[in-house]
């Protein structure tokens, strides 16, 4: 799982209830190995509540002061089934290297987030849907191509690589600024 905490685009509630749906479906899918990885302005303080709720919990938090936590995103992404996350660009990053993402919104909080709003991500609004899709995943159960390929879209257009190269770009942006002041 992947998520900023509370604050930008995600309330204190929300978050209570984001890490409580994922405690819940970890009970469930215990063959997994469970995994937060905190973002800089997260604290394990906002744990509070679901560490209380689960407290023989087997899932891994990782704070940003833990000697992992400076380990690129792609290493963590390496090996993982899924990622779970709200609205968090580590999405973007995660169908990049074809890792499905599961964005969970349980209060509606998030709007016009791109790759949510164009299906690229499976989307749940419920800890009953989560445990749904974990356990479709873990049983790669087919029902989620057209996702993935809405997935792959997204992130071939995020990462665009053209043919020129960079400098061959420039040159052209800088030529065509030199004619556009002569006229």
């Amino acid at each position: 799982m992947t998520n900023s905490g509370p604050g930008h685009s995600t309330s204190p509630a929300h978050y209570d209830e984001i890490l409580n749906a994922i405690f819940e479906v970890s009970e469930n899918f215990k063959v997994a190995q469970w995994v937060i990885k905190l973002h800089r302005k997260d604290s394990i303080e906002n744990f509070r509540n679901v560490l209380v709720n689960f407290p023989a919990h087997e899932v891994k938090i990782i704070t940003s002061d833990h000697p992992a936590a400076s380990i690129s995103i792609y290493k963590w992404l390496k090996g993982a089934s899924c990622i779970i996350t709200g609205a968090s660009t580590v999405a973007i990053e995660a169908m990049a290297v074809d890792i499905p993402v599961i964005t969970m919104d349980l209060k509606e909080e998030y709007c016009n987030v791109d790759f949510i709003d164009q299906l690229a991500t499976i989307h749940v609004k419920s800890s009953s849907e989560l445990n749904a899709v974990v356990n479709n995943i873990l049983n790669n159960k087919p029902l989620y191509e057209q996702v993935f390929q809405n997935s792959r879209n997204y992130a071939q257009k995020y990462f665009y690589r053209g043919t020129a190269k960079s400098s061959e770009l420039i040159s052209k942006e800088l030529l065509k600024s030199a004619v556009d002041r002569e006229n």
